[in-house]
């Protein structure tokens, strides 16, 4: 459109969160808090801390390594005690 103007800035605006609560937010995640959890705590939209881990995520996809594993060392520890009771007599609902 003629005569239309935009403006652009370099200056980070002041509703953009810092790469530090970013990163305390991917840590959390890490430990596994839930989303919702997350931004209530760091003050911040649970979908801005969704689309902070996504992206987080996508740069991680980036980095893999496409060259072949010749040796893979693996630890695991498993452990299952009877079943898990569900309140209210739920775990009837199941289909044996």
């Amino acid at each position: 459109m003629p005569g239309v103007v935009t403006n652009y800035t370099v200056a980070q605006k002041s509703t953009a969160f810092s790469d530090d609560v970013k990163q305390q937010a991917l840590n959390m995640y890490l430990e596994g808090a839930g989303f919702r959890a997350i931004g209530r705590i760091l003050q911040v939209s649970h979908v801005s801390v969704y689309r902070w881990i996504k992206a987080m995520g996508q740069q991680a996809a980036a980095l893999e390594s496409h060259t072949a594993i010749d040796v893979v060392e693996m630890d695991e520890l498993h452990t299952f005690i009877g079943h898990k009771k569900l309140l209210l007599g739920l775990d009837r609902c199941r289909s044996l």
